[in-house]
């Protein structure tokens, strides 16, 4: 079965730069890891390039597997591969998610969120991957954009599942 990562969740910074990863993204990371086994960590990877809107996307091992094939896919010829060389494969890292459910975040991507020890984020569910947002930051883009959205599909009340498509 496929990743599904889901939901909305609110999680703090501490003072070594560690979040803990909600429980059911780390199962959904578990699940996606034919190499994790239950005594160990599982493994986070966490893709944070420019090209982000102040957000870093994290996949699990096998979703991310499944990007890296895609990008293989493309020729080195293509011009569209050094975006992807850069802002994907060069701006990404694997990290641990330890026997609590913690993971550090580095420097460079606390840097990225503009959080500090403390600070609030936000991990939001996109199926195949899920994001990382300072939670204001999250508030101010994602609500503004989603809003302009729903009203291009109707606007509010509009069923959209009933927009999805039948498979």
């Amino acid at each position: 079965m496929p990743a599904s990562f889901t939901g909305t969740h609110h999680q703090k910074v501490d003072a070594k730069g560690r979040v803990s990863i909600p429980a059911e993204l780390r199962r959904e990371l578990e699940r996606g890891d034919e190499e994790w086994k239950s005594d160990e960590a599982s493994r986070l990877y966490l893709v944070f390039g420019e090209n982000l809107d102040r957000n870093i996307q994290g996949y699990s091992a096998e979703e991310f597997g499944k990007l890296m094939d895609r990008i293989r896919a493309i020729p080195r010829s293509d011009p569209r591969r050094d975006l992807y060389d850069e802002y994907v494969i060069g701006a990404s890292t694997v990290v641990s998610v330890d026997k609590d459910g913690r993971a550090i975040l580095n420097k460079q991507m606390r840097e990225k969120l503009r959080v500090e020890q403390g600070g609030d984020l936000r991990f939001r569910g996109r199926l195949d991957h899920f994001e990382i947002w300072r939670t204001d930051i999250h508030d101010e883009v994602r609500r503004s954009a989603v809003a302009e959205k729903l009203a291009q599909a109707g606007g509010v009340g509009t069923d959209l599942l009933a927009m999805l498509p039948e498979i």
